[in-house]
């Protein structure tokens, strides 16, 4: 007869920092008889998942073969947290090829030749351990430690050649040395997977260049908090000190963190103050049986070297005496984060901003730039015109939900309902995800409320945009008021409000004002067919929006006649910003446009800002010798060195009137 013992039918142990540990097993999914055969050393130690790091190391010197004999072996084996806890970078250096007897001595540290269980074990008793030295049971109750730093976490699994006490921490004899670093501060953050808030936090508040640095007048102690112990500061926390809007906060606080100089443990006094580069002290309050540091905050992994200082690891965050956080309302943030700019400017034209600056609680959902230009290009750019206000005053609103709700207050499959009015499903908590649009950033805690920043923009169950034809938008902005006026004079309504699809050039009211008093006579009956050729010549057959426009290209117009759209890069105009993906559209090298992609049920609008004249059709009443935008080439470069010439001559003015002997030596050059 034979029994299977499994993990998953054994209560989970807790370990000493209060965290769950995967259960030890005797007889980890192994068969064993009723005759009491039981598994080798070995066995164990390939089977608890507890033990997977211990358990490489074995393998990597080739110990686990040792260890396969007949014993009897008493193996002390360090779990997964306790050679984490050697500190960042430690395991790493033994394991580069350089420390190999290093590494031998201290793995061999852990094997006794000898057959004891827990209750063979007293105070005082030394055992000699594989690589020739002794360690020391210095206690026995409540739980046994070796050396008085190595707890036994869970004793007296017995094998078939000996037993495994699992310990908390690597246990070292007096003697033993570490070999040298082999990483700066900031490398060894960047390398440990238990620092990621660190090294992502040193790079975003610029201290990584002080983290990096190898001269040794520059030399720092760095109390680095684990992420475990970031965690702790509060749901959202040290996500939220991230970003762009937070960012003093976060270089107050790794500020706070970091000394200059070397500070180990053995020369630290209890009571001791040390400067921080924030400004104001940490202290020292505790030195057995391990370092605290401001009473509360415990050093895990005390001395670990850095080719450019020492880190002392931390169970919790040191917080500055003027630590405040958070320290901004929900308005603060968006105005202070540069990838929330069309969302500030959306807040803005409804009139909604003033909601996320009061006192009252509320949670936004905000969608980042790239959330709203993954809609489609031109949707963000015409959601943000006064013709499509209430379409944009819904959708904002669809984003606001009362109070403040944080993943905790949620439950994935449940509706919330939003400010709008309409019911919001939330899919997820992990991440966070509402109508399947994924947050980026959750739970950012602020002054009046909650941010969850989101990767997608939140849409109703049923969206539908745009929903006007190029007209119907042209009569809902204000700013377009005149051509609306031509169009509906000459009749072409119906035929601007076809299918499509088109590329309306409209130009602005200030573009129809600049041609003076003979805009009246467009209203003259002998002028409808050139009022309607003029029109039907701002109209484009077929769909072109603005990234159609990157190089020169011929438009046909309902007209007839054709429209040259070039970029300015193609203009010989060097002087502008432009992003190069997209460079601003010139039409007939005289009509710059003002607002491109704005988008209609029959196609795409661009507003221009000057009037076009087409080709052969007699409008000679006009005055159409206006100066073009950007003129040629050489005029734009003309007018580019005639300020360069200007401003050198004030320098030079300003220069000879400080010192009479300058005016000799510009007189010389």
């Amino acid at each position: 007869r034979h029994q299977i013992i499994t993990c998953h039918n054994l209560p989970q142990r807790g370990g000493s920092d209060g965290a769950m540990r995967p259960p030890y097993c005797f007889f980890l999914n192994l068969a064993f008889s009723v005759h009491g055969q039981l598994p080798a050393v070995v066995d164990i130690i390939k089977a608890l998942p507890e033990l997977s790091s211990f358990r490489e190391t074995l393998e990597e010197t080739d110990l686990l073969t040792a260890l396969e004999g007949g014993g009897p072996f008493t193996v002390f084996a360090p779990s997964n947290t306790a050679i984490e806890l050697l500190g960042p970078g430690v395991l790493a250096t033994l394991r580069s090829g350089q420390n190999e007897q290093k590494y031998l001595d201290l793995l061999r540290y852990h094997v006794v030749y000898a057959e004891l269980r827990s209750s063979d074990m007293h105070p005082g008793l030394t055992l000699m351990t594989w690589n020739s030295l002794t360690v020391e049971i210095t206690d026995v109750a409540p739980v046994v430690r070796l050396n008085g730093q190595a707890s036994v976490s869970q004793a007296d699994i017995a094998c078939s050649n000996g037993w495994v006490h699992v310990v908390s921490r690597v246990a070292t004899a007096a003697a033993y040395v570490f070999p040298p670093p082999m990483k700066n501060i900031f490398q060894l953050a960047q390398s440990t997977s238990y620092l990621a808030n660190i090294a992502v936090g040193a790079t975003l508040s610029g201290l990584e260049s002080d983290y990096s640095d190898e001269r040794s007048e520059f030399a720092l102690t760095v109390f680095l908090p684990t992420d475990t112990a970031f965690t702790k500061m509060g749901l959202g926390v040290a996500s939220s000190l991230q970003l762009k809007a937070n960012e003093a906060r976060l270089l107050q606080l790794l500020k706070y963190h970091t000394v200059r100089g070397v500070y180990p443990s053995s020369e630290l006094s209890f009571g001791q103050t040390l400067k921080s580069l924030e400004g104001t002290l940490v202290t020292v309050t505790s030195l057995v049986p391990t370092m605290l540091v401001n009473e509360k905050a415990m050093v895990i992994s005390a001395d670990v070297p850095a080719t450019n200082g020492m880190i002392q690891l931390m169970d919790t965050v040191l917080l500055p005496t003027t630590w405040a956080y958070p320290d901004k309302t929900i308005l603060q943030i968006i105005q202070a984060s540069p990838d929330l700019s069309i969302l500030r400017t959306a807040l803005q034209k409804t009139d909604m901003a003033w909601i996320f600056a009061s006192a009252s609680k509320q949670t936004l959902l905000a969608p980042t730039d790239e959330a709203f230009l993954s809609l489609g290009r031109g949707v963000a750019a015409s959601l943000l015109l006064m013709s499509n206000l209430e379409d944009l005053v819904a959708l904002v609103q669809l984003h606001i939900l009362e109070g403040a709700k944080t993943s905790m207050d949620m439950v994935a499959g449940t509706n919330i309902v939003s400010r709008q009015g309409e019911a919001v499903t939330v899919n997820t908590l992990q991440p966070l995800t509402f109508n399947g649009a994924v947050s980026r950033v959750q739970d950012v805690p602020t002054t009046n409320g909650v941010l969850h920043i989101m990767d997608q923009v939140v849409l109703p169950k049923v969206w539908r945009f745009p929903e006007r034809n190029f007209m119907q938008f042209a009569n809902k902005e204000s700013d377009l008021s005149e051509f609306v006026r031509l169009v509906s004079f000459s009749g072409l309504v119906e035929e601007f409000q076809g299918n499509g699809p088109f590329t309306a050039m409209i130009p602005t009211n200030y573009a129809f004002s600049q041609l003076g008093s003979g805009m009246e006579k467009l209203f003259l009956p002998e002028n409808a067919q050139k009022l309607k050729a003029l029109l039907r010549y701002h109209v484009v057959l077929g769909k072109f929006l603005s990234i159609h426009l990157t190089s020169p290209k011929s438009l046909g117009t309902l007209q007839g006649e054709e429209l040259s759209a070039v970029p300015w890069t193609q203009l010989g105009w060097t002087g502008i910003a432009y992003q190069s993906a997209s460079p601003p559209v010139v039409i007939n090298s005289k009509a710059q446009v003002l607002t491109p992609d704005v988008l209609a049920t029959n196609g795409v609008v661009h507003i221009i800002d000057h009037v076009l004249f087409p080709p052969g059709v007699d409008l000679s009443f006009f005055d159409t010798t206006q100066p073009p935008f950007l003129a040629t080439a050489a005029a734009a470069r003309t007018h580019a060195n005639v300020w360069m010439l200007l401003t050198f001559c004030m320098l030079l003015l300003w220069q000879i009137s400080l010192d009479s002997k300058a005016f000799r030596a510009h007189l010389v050059l």
